[in-house]
């Protein structure tokens, strides 16, 4: 039996940027969230973050994820020890100097109203999903970090990136 909510797209493999960009010209919902192909996503997880975006009225929301290593082991990784709702300049602001709003795109729910005609920048090699989140955060006006325990979205890491790398280049984005 066919899902008709799915749609499969072959393209020429232009990256993860052009990739996204079609997914988002492609979408037909009023949300988006992006999963990559190494990730896991609890049946629940998207349900419950629509939820919190419908109670809290906002356009976009963050939840926690889980690392998991190569050697088995994981990390439960989320953005906020508590919920809690960002507004106007503090947005920016806790983008910048803490880590309870990653820069990753996966992890978050956000309107399809919010994104609008902002689109991934095709070409860039390295925090690609920064420069996106960025765009995106600049435009919101309240934003909702919500903890959902047991409920998760699942990433694969192979390796960890040296802190002084994102340093250097949040020093140049700057």
């Amino acid at each position: 039996m066919k899902d008709q909510r799915i749609k499969a797209i072959h393209q020429e493999n232009g990256g993860v940027s052009k990739a996204r960009n079609c997914g988002i010209e492609n979408s037909k919902g009023k949300f988006i969230t992006f999963v990559d192909a190494d990730d896991t996503v609890d049946s629940d997880l998207l349900a419950s973050m629509m939820n919190a975006m419908r109670q809290e009225q906002a356009d976009v929301v963050i939840t926690g994820h889980r690392e998991c290593y190569d050697d088995g082991s994981f990390k439960e990784c989320f953005c906020s020890e508590k919920e809690s709702i960002k507004r106007g300049t503090e947005i920016l602001s806790e983008f910048f100097t803490t880590n309870n709003i990653s820069w990753t795109v996966w992890a978050k729910l956000y309107t399809r109203s919010i994104i609008g005609d902002v689109r991934f920048q095709v070409g860039k090699r390295i925090v690609e999903d920064m420069y996106f989140n960025y765009e995106i955060l600049k435009r919101l006006t309240r934003l909702s970090n919500v903890v959902l325990p047991n409920i998760t979205i699942s990433n694969r890491m192979s390796r960890r990136w040296p802190a002084v790398t994102v340093h250097g280049f949040l020093t140049r984005f700057i």
